[in-house]
């Protein structure tokens, strides 16, 4: 069933990149037919300029973008092993050099004479530096391990962590190619940005803290920016300011803070969601952000003056809007993103986001506008794990992969059955997983369930995934086997006890969730004779609604929680 046709579309935005002096920016836009696009915007006293690219091809989310202070692009395209660098400019796209690595990103330079900077690993786990210049690649040098960060320091120094045997700031000289500590720093520290002082991040006594240091003299970890409620994340640093993303709840809060002078400014920004790339303009702060009723987009903020600017698509009233409700939980409330009326909608979604590390957020997102826009009301709850309500709240969930996260769900979808509608459950990634396991839980209370992306369990998923997804599950404790009445957090174990009607969509070219554990899924859930739907995308990544097929997969799932 597809959604009405009133059901206006606006260009989804990703992958935002900022010229360091604020003058341009890019990203990558979804066109009408799904395919991802390079956007270009030049920002003037009259406001910004906004323009498609023309290249070769369409995109993939795993493209890197890096904008220049000249509004043209470089960007970086993965393949089989290596990574292609092309230039795009308004005229069309050309290539510059093919890097034989599977993993590779850029960097902006602190001098003129390259196009960007190419940090990429080597065979033997080290990183080789290159500069990307009009005419091809020059190697600059090569070191042992992961090297991180990029801030320029000088016209030709520029601020990296080198991850040896411990993290540790170091400079690299960009003429000579050689590398020496940033004097006063140490090793476990982190370089997050570089303004008047550097911004680091260092344990002290066990923990990570945010600290700050003179060139050349040791940082100090002052209570200050400890005594922030709320997830903090440093956005970009100009002279003697730094500004820093505060993720409180479902929202986000913007902060400009003055080391050394350990001046705390709050700026005030419409409820909604800053996004940590930024860059200082003459006119301010300019980062991408985004409400439930505003379609991404640039805002500009000066500090000084409070003074705000959104450049983006949609005007206020054509979206629907979403607030913000607290349901009572089995261990406190259960703070949730809600849309529509969910007290008298006849039908309602229970939507659970991926992560697990990760909220739903007052942020605009296409999917559920759909749902809004066919009548169903939603509710998108932070159970206990999600972000942005503190370490207990987050690490409830560290062993605990399905319990009290499930256990907030069965509580919240308790409360909404008793109003006699009709429940349904979305989820996508480790929400999949979740979505699920309550479907098998509780198996009266659901009438259908879309799950994208799921996994069978955390132990499956360890033994199927790629490093970095072992490694997640390893800190989070993703194996740990829960003993209660419902058993081991398996579908293997539970998908016979699922009533409800399924849809299952996983992309083909999944690269976090492999796509086989859905197709395992499915087959247990054939022997047990259960009907259900599995729509498999032969483009699709870890998010399939990104891509060619993504608005033919967003009609379906809508459709399928839509009731006529």
């Amino acid at each position: 069933m597809s959604a009405p046709a009133t059901v206006r579309t606006v260009p989804s935005r990703i992958s935002f990149a900022f010229a360091q002096d604020g003058s341009h920016a890019a990203c990558l836009t979804g066109a009408a037919d799904g395919r991802l696009e390079v956007e270009s915007w030049r920002f003037t006293p009259y406001g910004a300029e906004r323009r498609v690219l023309p290249t070769g091809q369409g995109e993939s989310t795993w493209t890197q973008l890096l904008c220049r202070r000249d509004g043209r692009v470089v960007l970086t395209r993965p393949g089989a092993g290596f990574h292609r660098l092309v230039l795009v400019t308004p005229s069309g796209e050309r290539p510059l050099a093919t890097v034989p690595s599977p993993a590779v990103r850029l960097a902006a330079t602190p001098g003129e004479e390259e196009l960007a900077l190419a940090f990429s690993r080597t065979p033997g786990e080290g990183t080789a530096i290159y500069r990307v210049l009009d005419t091809g690649l020059e190697k600059i040098t090569e070191l042992p391990g992961i090297v991180t960060g990029g801030h320029p320091l000088g016209p030709q120094l520029l601020g990296l962590t080198h991850h040896g045997d411990a993290p540790r700031p170091i400079t690299l000289d960009l003429a000579t190619g050689s590398c020496r500590p940033i004097p006063g720093t140490g090793p476990g520290q982190h370089l997050l940005a570089a303004g008047d002082r550097l911004l680091l991040a260092g344990l002290v006594d066990g923990r990570l803290r945010l600290g700050h240091a003179l060139p050349g003299e040791a940082p100090v970890f002052p209570d200050t920016l400890e005594a922030i409620e709320g997830t903090v994340a440093p956005m970009a640093a100009a002279g003697q300011d730094v500004a820093l993303r505060v993720d409180l709840g479902a929202r986000s809060h913007l902060v400009v803070y003055t080391p050394g002078e350990e001046r705390i400014r709050t700026v005030a920004t419409p409820p909604g969601i800053i996004h940590t790339i930024a860059a200082w303009g003459p006119d301010g702060l300019r980062f991408p952000f985004s409400a439930p009723a505003q379609p991404g987009g640039v805002a500009t903020v000066d500090p000084a003056t409070g003074r705000w600017e959104l450049a983006a698509d949609g005007e206020d009233g054509e979206w629907a809007d979403a607030e913000v409700h607290r349901f009572p939980g089995p261990d406190g409330p259960i703070e949730a993103v809600v849309y529509g009326d969910w007290r008298r909608a006849d039908h309602l979604v229970v939507s659970l986001h991926g992560g697990p590390e990760a909220a739903a957020q007052l942020g605009f997102d296409p999917f559920l506008q759909r749902l809004a826009a066919a009548g169903v009301a939603v509710v998108a709850p932070n159970y206990r794990g999600s972000t942005g309500y503190g370490q207990a709240h987050q690490q409830a969930l560290h062993g605990a992969w399905g319990g009290p996260d499930l256990a907030d769900i069965r509580h919240l979808g308790r409360q909404l059955a008793a109003e006699g509608r009709t429940l349904m459950l979305h989820g996508t990634s480790y929400g999949a997983f979740l979505a699920l396991l309550a479907a098998a839980a509780d198996p009266w209370l659901w009438d259908r369930c879309a799950a994208v992306a799921p996994f069978l369990s955390g132990p499956s998923l360890h033994e199927e995934g790629s490093p970095a997804v072992r490694a997640l599950i390893e800190r989070l404790g993703g194996r740990e086997a829960i003993d209660d009445e419902l058993g081991p957090r398996d579908l293997v174990l539970l998908c016979h006890r699922i009533a409800a009607r399924l849809l299952i969509v996983h992309g083909c070219l999944d690269e976090v969730i492999p796509v086989s554990q859905s197709q395992r899924l499915c087959d247990h859930l054939r022997r047990t004779g259960r009907d259900f739907t599995y729509v498999e995308s032969p483009t699709g990544g870890h998010d399939p609604t990104h891509g060619p097929h993504g608005p033919e997969l967003i009609d379906r799932l809508v459709g399928f929680l839509r009731t006529p």
